[in-house]
């Protein structure tokens, strides 16, 4: 019994040692970046940490070997944050499910906003060209339209009506379109499967 008892306190020791927790919001929004780090840090640790994920919900930048790093959220879903830590007691184990979401429209000085702006649409042309179009159209408001890919990529346009390129190795998996006027801001967001534009 004594044996048994023992070889418990060891396996939570073991396992007690071997835990961390990564500091940072459990929800990110598409395009926003937030910061993470580890809770607990280790002494005369510098360049002893290992930063990864798994897939393309999110996209680390920075310095993955630090204790910290800036996080922005690229496509919805959960995404498996994890982080390896070289320690004096081995190796320490951190993971941290985010669920990163789509963003809404955005309303600024909402009681004085006008803007018609509600949507917007797209035509695709056979050569693979991606014209996208606002509800309204009205000169007298900015356009600042941002087109992201799947391989993390994005592409920038301030016309009324940008043109983009879209394929089965290149699909666009967001697109985001920001309305301004004098009063206010208006930011409309529309997901894609990546796999959309090749039945399209």
């Amino acid at each position: 019994m004594k044996k048994t008892y023992t070889l418990f306190a060891l396996i939570l020791f073991i396992f007690g040692a071997a835990q961390c927790t990564i500091k940072g919001p459990a929800q990110l929004q598409i395009g926003d970046k937030q910061a993470y780090s580890i809770a607990e840090k280790p002494a005369n640790c510098t360049d002893c940490f290992q930063w990864a994920h798994g897939d393309q919900k999110i996209i680390l930048e920075g310095n993955t070997q630090r204790d910290s790093l800036i996080i922005k959220g690229a496509v919805p879903g959960n995404a498996i944050l994890s982080l390896n830590v070289k320690s004096a007691e081995g190796v320490l184990k951190c993971q941290k499910t985010i669920e990163v979401v789509a963003g809404k429209e955005l309303y600024l000085n909402s009681e004085k906003c006008k803007i018609e702006v509600s949507s917007f649409s797209f035509v695709k042309n056979p050569e693979g060209i991606i014209v996208f179009k606002p509800s309204e159209t009205n000169h007298a408001y900015s356009y600042d339209w941002t087109i992201f890919y799947g391989d993390g990529t994005k592409q920038t346009s301030k016309e009324i009506n940008p043109q983009v390129k879209v394929s089965a190795q290149m699909p666009i998996v967001k697109v985001e379109l920001i309305v301004s006027s004098v009063q206010c801001t208006r930011r409309i967001v529309t997901d894609y499967q990546s796999y959309f534009w090749i039945t399209y």
